[in-house]
């Protein structure tokens, strides 16, 4: 039929490229098929789940079934009136709809999106009906997994509703490499006993390398309600930032106790830092002339935060620093306290014998005639 060898190779070539994009069509065709099928089941799972959740917003959930219209609810309500390939007659719940797998990851996105539009009053009304519709189950399913995404789930469900049954699988998960769930087991072991989780949480905290900075506020967060448990104990210096940004009445006695008495310089350094209240000055007067020039550095900054022109004299003798950036700091800090007035600027510059400190001044006034800024 054909003459020619070449004719014979063309042949294949053409049958070969025709079978390979053959196969890449009945692929592509079965993704299609496979995802439409996986939205038509999630779809289906949700139209059996949402009447159920949005009924409980109007009623008492101790009430069903036998309060409510079941012709209404395209949900039975009864175990017995499901076929028995549905019914779940181990679960903790009184009448369940059977999800597992995917169906369960649906029903806990569409709880938690419900719960997250809701009030407080409603709120609670939603945590009944899943208390009672089985969800603790599927969050708990979802920990013994091992996708990121189902983890996360899994550990924000089971801290609304406080799930003590997961404490088990929460703190396993704080070990997890993935920082979203991590933040999140801790979070919501915060949330169902938060006495419970400050003796393992608060330590983990002072890991910067781990939950710094976003994800160590949201543990700090949830945190709050054991503020008292641990005073004298959230001193380091992550954990008095963490402190300092929830804004936690405890952060002033913190501060207080590193000023008085600091373990190291670099507590002290985040001590004065995170300073914002003038009555802290008579502690902070004394670091103006420690051994580490970090620490005055901070010194000068928080007493031009903080103090007033009385506190001018503490600044005048960190001017002539060894440290040109505690120079600085002191000849800014300065400046401010005295309103940025370059006639008082002239002055405590003629008086200076150090050149380092008339330098420095000079530098400070030159760059606020600069900037043209009037008193």
């Amino acid at each position: 039929m054909f003459s020619t060898e070449f004719e014979i190779a063309v042949l294949w070539v053409g049958a070969s490229a025709l079978a390979a994009m053959l196969s890449l069509a009945a692929m592509l065709l079965g993704l299609f098929l496979w995802q439409a099928y996986g939205r038509w089941r999630r779809e289906r799972v949700l139209a059996r789940w949402r009447p159920l959740f949005m009924a409980c917003l109007y009623e008492e959930v101790a009430s069903w079934p036998n309060g409510h219209n079941q012709k209404d609810m395209p949900v039975p309500l009864s175990p017995n009136s499901l076929p028995e390939g549905e019914r779940d007659e181990g679960s903790l719940c009184e009448y369940p709809v059977k999800a597992h797998g995917s169906a369960a990851t649906s029903v806990l996105e569409l709880w938690r999106h419900l719960h997250d539009s809701l009030g407080a009053e409603q709120g609670r009304l939603l945590e009944q009906a899943a208390m009672k519709a089985g969800l603790p189950k599927m969050a708990i399913s979802l920990l013994q997994g091992a996708l990121v995404k189902n983890l996360c789930l899994g550990a924000e469900v089971s801290g609304r509703l406080k799930l003590v049954d997961a404490w088990g699988e929460l703190i396993r998960l704080l070990a997890h490499p993935d920082v979203d769930v991590s933040s999140l087991a801790a979070i919501a072991l915060s949330r169902i006993d938060t006495r419970r989780a400050a003796p393992v949480l608060v330590p983990m905290l002072a890991d910067g390398a781990r939950w710094q900075p976003v994800f160590g506020r949201d543990v700090a967060e949830s945190l709050q309600g054991a503020e008292a448990e641990f005073s004298g104990v959230m001193l380091a210096p992550h954990q008095l930032e963490m402190l300092d940004a929830i804004g936690s009445d405890q952060i002033s006695q913190a501060l207080n106790e590193v000023l008085d008495a600091p373990k190291d310089d670099e507590q002290l350094s985040t001590a004065l830092r995170l300073s914002k209240t003038p009555s802290l000055l008579e502690k902070i007067h004394p670091h103006a002339g420690h051994s580490q020039w970090f620490v005055r550095v901070q010194a000068a900054n928080a007493i031009g935060r903080l103090g007033s022109e009385r506190d001018v004299p503490f600044l005048l003798p960190m001017l002539g620093d060894a440290s040109w950036w505690v120079r600085y700091r002191a000849s800014g800090a300065l400046s401010g306290l005295l309103g940025r007035d370059l006639a008082s600027m002239e002055q405590i510059r003629g008086n200076q014998a150090d050149p380092f400190a008339r330098d420095m001044l000079q530098q400070v006034i030159a760059e606020i005639a600069l900037s043209g800024e009037k008193p």
